[in-house]
């Protein structure tokens, strides 16, 4: 039987199956000589036993946390071969791997992008800047849904929370002993990758105290033509004591990265996705760069009255009441004769002159040697806390995280960013003592947030389908670099210098954030578990933009705009102890996050139409359970959220529910056998009809009973950013279900150690098919993919380490980019292996 959703039941009830036998063979033990007390052998880290307090603000055991919460620790970061944040989705249920044009700056969580926070503090934006550096992280914390209150404003995708390794020791306040490691790593496409980290005990007089230092560097190649990356990364933490009751804790990471974006392959077709063909052939103008300078000036991009055949200012795809396709109320040919790109030759703005079909490899993209892109990140903290003694403890807590970024490729989009966001937080906790059948502890505390961010975007001038990928870059695709004029970012530009390609966006966004919190959680009977909390905040935000898009506002003497509103967010969570292992619980949770942009930056229009914040609510209903003496944990969620998302593109509200089931289990079968296994199915859809975002030309040929070559010929210069009318309604009506984001997906991972020192993992991944743009005309395929990581230890101080992704060289897919959905698909890499060599002491 080939359906999927079989597939993975029957391999979820093997594995059941197989732990339920063990439970027998565990029992008979039991009897003998096996106490309940008795420590599970887990050196990978696979099992919930590390308490978390990033939660509800005070430790807590993580079968008891009324939420879907996944831990992944560094053992599994190294023995899954995960080596970017992407491949999260590995071991988390409900997490896809997500990309921005290729780079992996984050996960997605349940079909929304999830947020990146550093030891529970949110990040700057990272939506495709720069990949997220995960070597030196001591673990993850992958919370689910609307983030707890104490986090203020965040995305109802929920919060991959980085924690640094650290000089404490694993059952000790610090380590006794000075550690090191030393990795050198090579693999395909000429990666190569060294890190150095130590961990140092010591003592100011007769305080202890810990550092831990890491470093890495890496260069290397890519799978993809004309990419790679040069990275370099520094971590530093110190721990202290500085008297009996007051404890400093304190550290950075820096990280300088070298990247460069990859839209994938443009002119997509299900032969494309399904075959690799490739229809080939050059735009019909052959000199649109007049001036020689080899890219084209906005002028050359105007030429005529052809402006908008780059730009997103063709106006929608629609059908009249005959079902006749339509742009700006004429007829689709009617609309193309009337704009013409060269007045002299009197070629359309959308010909282009097909010569065939090639085949292409998954390698090409849009990239060329002149495209660059760096990033450098600062992310600091400084931690002071106190137990004066009794019930009552305190964190003080400050937190700073800037990054600057450069983007400049030929085709079209570019950009720089300087950000920076710090935050002060103030937390008590205080634990009441037990009464009989009865327990309490409250966490309150308050927070200051301060964001300062300045982004410039140039992106409305991208020839997507005009590029032939199997050709070299011609001087007709290839887009003059952005500038500010002056370097000023409040001088007002001259928009009418067409010979100048000034930044689409200019944008500085400033807001200060501060608010309070309060959470409860109360034990009834040792049974009945109950959790409730709020938060409320007051911010003040100000917005500037003078770039070419808010022309007319900034001409106008209005360039920006500015607001002050206050916003909250409440939880309340019951569960209930079974007395069998199985711990059932509820959960309801509201807030409201703040709809910002790539850089951090907020949309002028955004504040202006006073949709600069947005609710979201979340109920989840789940069972946690541990079995076979705490060898078995398995968590089951089922969940439906809500959220509302302005879109600035198409100046309205989305407003999109989202429904799933997540079912995870981590197993400990022996001293030597280990498993994981993660399960994610959820729907996505637009309760009411909106606009639609797409490229249309698969519908063209459709529409009009002509070939998908004759489409891209006559048509392939246009690119449609929506569709309007009866074309809404027909792909978007009630209930509609969002593209490029699949049904289900599941891992199952198996870890063997041996008593020889020798390792093995073997993991396999499933997702499935998923239609790539509204219509429906492209559907990327299911996919599986296999891992292996082989591994050895000759000493107890040397070892190497074989992993290989992508084992059977499966064809796979990233996730479709919702700016343009089938207008690009980035098809995965191939087989990939790295080699490490570990000496550690």
């Amino acid at each position: 039987m080939n359906d999927p959703l079989y597939k993975y039941l029957c391999i979820s009830s093997v594995f059941l199956a197989a732990g339920a036998l063990h439970a027998q063979d565990s029992e008979v033990e039991e009897l003998e000589e096996v106490s309940f007390e008795e420590e599970v052998s887990d050196p990978l880290g696979i099992l919930p036993t590390r308490p978390v307090d990033s939660v509800f603000g005070y430790a807590k055991s993580q079968l008891e946390i009324p939420r879907s919460v996944d831990i992944v620790e560094g053992d599994i970061l190294e023995s899954y071969g995960i080596d970017s944040v992407g491949r999260i989705a590995a071991v988390a249920s409900g997490a896809y791997t997500n990309n921005q044009f290729g780079i992996e700056g984050n996960v997605d969580v349940r079909n929304v992008e999830a947020e990146n926070y550093f030891r529970g503090f949110k990040k700057l934006k990272n939506r495709g800047n720069f990949r997220t550096p995960i070597g030196a992280a001591d673990r993850f914390e992958l919370i689910k849904g609307i983030p707890p209150v104490q986090y203020g404003a965040g995305s109802v995708g929920g919060i991959l929370n980085y924690f640094p390794r650290t000089a404490r020791g694993d059952n000790t306040k610090y380590q006794t002993d000075a550690t090191g490691k030393y990795t050198v790593t090579v693999g395909t496409y000429d990666k190569f990758q060294v890190t150095a980290e130590t961990g140092i005990p010591y003592k100011l007089g007769d305080k202890a105290g810990g550092a831990y230092f890491y470093l890495e560097y890496e260069d290397s190649g890519s799978f993809y033509d004309y990419l790679g990356n040069e990275d370099t990364i520094f971590q530093a933490n110190i721990v202290q004591d500085l008297t009996d009751t007051i404890t400093l804790e304190t550290g950075f990471m820096y990280a300088d990265l070298s990247q460069i974006q990859n839209p994938g392959w443009n002119r997509v077709t299900q032969d494309l996705i399904d075959n690799k063909t490739y229809i080939t052939g050059d735009l019909s103008i052959t000199n649109l760069d007049r001036d020689g300078s080899g890219r084209l000036e906005p002028d050359e991009v105007d030429a005529g009255n052809g402006f908008a055949q780059f730009t997103n200012r063709i106006p929608g795809l629609s059908a009249d009441a005959d079902g006749n396709l339509t742009v700006g109320g004429l007829l689709l040919d009617d609309w193309v004769a009337a704009n013409t790109i060269d007045s002299e030759t009197g070629l359309s703005i959308a010909t282009l002159d097909i010569t065939g079909t090639t085949q292409l490899s998954n390698s090409v993209g849009f990239t060329e040697p002149e495209d660059y892109g760096y990033g450098e990140n600062l992310t600091a903290f400084f931690d002071l806390k106190g137990n004066p003694g009794g019930n009552l403890t305190w964190k003080y807590q400050f937190f700073y995280d800037a990054y600057e970024t450069a983007r400049n490729t030929t085709y079209g989009f570019n950009n720089d960013y300087d950000s920076a966001v710090w935050e002060n937080k103030l937390t008590f906790v205080y634990d009441m003592d037990e009464k009989e059948n009865f327990d309490a502890t409250f966490v309150f505390g308050g927070t200051f947030r301060h964001l300062d961010t300045y982004m410039l975007a140039d992106f409305l001038t991208e020839p997507f389908n005009y590029r032939d990928l199997s050709q070299p870059v011609t001087a007709n695709t290839r887009i003059a670099i952005a500038t500010i004029p002056g370097g000023d970012k409040t001088a007002i530009p001259d928009y009418f210098d067409r010979s100048v390609n000034i930044y689409d966006n200019i944008i500085d966004t400033v807001y200060d954030d501060l608010g309070a919190f309060v959470t409860g959680d109360f034990t009834f009977a040792d049974s009945i578990l109950l959790n409730v909390g709020a938060s409320i905040h007051e911010i003040d935000i100000e917005s500037t933009n003078y770039g070419f898009l808010n022309r007319v506002n900034v001409l106008a003497g209005t360039p920006g705009a500015e607001a002050s509103d206050s916003y909250s967010a409440v939880n309340a969570s019951l569960s209930y102890r079974t007395g069998m292992g199985l711990i059932p619980y509820f959960t309801f949770a509201k807030s409201t996050f703040i709809n910002d942009g790539q850089a951090s930056e907020v949309d002028v229009g955004t504040i202006s139409a006073g949709s600069y914040l947005q609710d979201s609510d979340l109920m989840e209903l789940g069972v946690k359970g541990s079995f076979l003496d705490d060898s078995l944990t398995i968590s089951v969620a089922a969940y439906e959220q809500n959220r509302t998302e302005y879109n600035s593109q198409l100046a309205a509200n989305i407003d999109e529910n989202t429904k799933g089931v997540e079912f995870s289990a981590r197993w400990a079968a022996s001293d030597n056998l280990f498993a994981t296994f993660a399960l994610n199915t959820s729907k996505t859809t637009r309760p009411s009809a909106t606009s639609l975002l797409g490229t249309g030309i698969p519908l063209i040929a459709d529409r009009m009973g002509i070939t998908i070559e004759e489409a891209f010929a006559a048509y392939g210069g246009l690119r449609f950013n929506s569709f309007g009318g009866p074309l809404v309604e027909e792909f978007s009506g009630s209930g509609a279900e969002e593209p490029g984001r699949p049904d289900h997906n599941y891992s199952l991972y198996v870890s063997y150690l041996s008593d020889y020192g020798l390792s093995i993992t073997t993991g396999l991944e499933y997702t499935a098919e998923v239609e790539a743009g509204w219509t429906g005309y492209i559907t990327l395929p299911e996919y599986y993919l296999v891992n292996m990581s082989v591994g050895y230890e000759f000493t107890d101080n040397f070892s190497v380490r074989l992993n290989v992704d992508n084992l059977f060289d499966n064809l796979d897919w990233y996730k479709s980019q919702n700016l343009f959905f089938d207008t690009l698909v980035l098809a995965g890499s191939g087989r990939e292996a790295a080699l490490t060599a570990t000496y550690k002491f």
